[in-house]
């Protein structure tokens, strides 16, 4: 390989090569890692056509595949020292799999000046890498339209195998705020596990799909008004996806009897979150039959109410009115204990455990929202 590199080498630089000799140039040094060699070749023949020089850079990132760790990190070593974009991201590249200390500055500032809507897919190793020390990346969720934040994350979903775990740990670990691309961000996260990940534990399943749900729902009412949702205008909504959050949203706002209807709406919009949605449907009945069991000596009056409670508080959570969830689940659990003693039971129920669980998952998920929400009502109500 070497002798016959060499040989190229000497060809005049004005020569212009075809796609397939290029490729058989990129695929021997790399091969054979003369990584250098592969900056020589650039430099001399492919300055001038920035089609070929972009051919050759997405030639390097297919064969560099082959590379073993170590000659990866040797590969982008060799790219970050010369100039440019590409150069850039090996540098970070470089210093990320080094454990250089300046990584997370490097990070933050190509978040800022990557323009990712109109770069190739393989920049999202930027993304993952922030991902994978828990930075922050909402600048790219804000810069970047839709479809490219899809395309980079699909990109992650192929190239790393942790991609699931770490996006786990990004949603268990951050709390969620009211921003409309905090929002979407997580919308979007909760979506790439639901597609990708095989093997959720039953908890994690529930997080997950809870989360979606009440981040699509937020989402699509931050979006559009609620003339298009009421009467469902979906001619003005972007893809299916928009259209299952719609009826979502619907079947959260309406009576429990029409759930199941605005549900299968959804699914019909949507049938890839056929299975969460079913998960969701049967959570709900599980509740609903916890309730009947847990009630005791409790008139079918007051278990009726305290269900229609509930539902009403489970709904202000999916709205994001998180403080006036909190205040009914209050006064819900005060009524269950009201109940319990007028039955002279001494044992708290399974709904009081259920209904404490719900408040301490509030309080811990979004407690931020909590105080900004009721500092609100307070100025209100002065």
């Amino acid at each position: 390989y070497e002798s016959v590199l060499k040989q190229i080498m000497l060809i005049n630089p004005s020569f212009e090569f075809k796609y397939e000799d290029i490729e058989i140039f990129v695929k021997a040094c790399i091969k054979s890692a003369m990584f250098c060699r592969l900056i020589e070749y650039a430099t001399r023949f492919l300055t001038k056509n920035a089609e070929s020089m972009n051919f050759f850079i997405l030639s390097v990132e297919v064969n560099k595949k082959e590379l073993l760790s170590d000659e990866k990190t040797e590969l982008y070593r060799a790219f970050s020292e010369s100039k440019g974009e590409y150069s850039n991201l090996n540098k970070i590249r470089y210093d990320f799999y080094t454990g250089a200390p300046g990584i997370k500055s490097l990070l933050q500032q190509a978040q800022e000046y990557t323009d990712f809507n109109n770069s190739v897919d393989f920049y999202a190793d930027i993304i993952y890498f922030m991902l994978k020390l828990g930075m922050p990346f909402n600048t790219f969720i804000e810069k970047t339209v839709e479809k490219n934040i899809e395309k980079f994350f699909q990109y992650i979903v192929n190239n790393y195998e942790d991609i699931n775990e770490l996006i786990l740990r990004y949603l268990q670990g951050t709390e969620k705020n009211s921003s409309f691309y905090d929002i979407k961000l997580r919308k979007l996260l909760c979506e790439t596990l639901l597609l990708n990940k095989k093997d959720f534990t039953e908890e994690e399943f529930d997080m997950v799909t809870s989360e979606y749900f009440s981040s699509g729902v937020e989402y699509i009412k931050n979006l559009y008004s609620p003339t298009i949702i009421d009467n469902e205008y979906l001619q003005e909504l972007k893809n299916n996806e928009e259209k299952f959050f719609l009826f979502l949203a619907k079947a959260y706002q309406n009576e429990e009897s029409k759930l199941k209807e605005y549900c299968d709406e959804a699914v019909r919009h949507y049938p890839i979150m056929k299975n969460a949605i079913e998960y969701r449907l049967k959570k709900e009945t599980q509740i609903k039959s916890s309730h009947d069991l847990s009630c005791g000596q409790r008139l079918p009056a007051d278990e009726l109410q305290l269900h229609k409670l509930i539902s009403r508080a489970d709904n202000l959570v999916m709205d994001g009115q998180y403080y006036d969830a909190l205040t009914l689940y209050k006064q819900i659990l005060s009524l269950i204990s009201l109940s319990e003693k007028k039955a002279s039971s001494f044992k708290e129920s399974p709904l009081s455990f259920e209904i404490e669980k719900k408040i301490s998952d509030l309080k811990s998920r979004y407690s931020n929202e909590i105080i900004f929400q009721k500092n609100s009502h307070g100025s209100s109500e002065r």
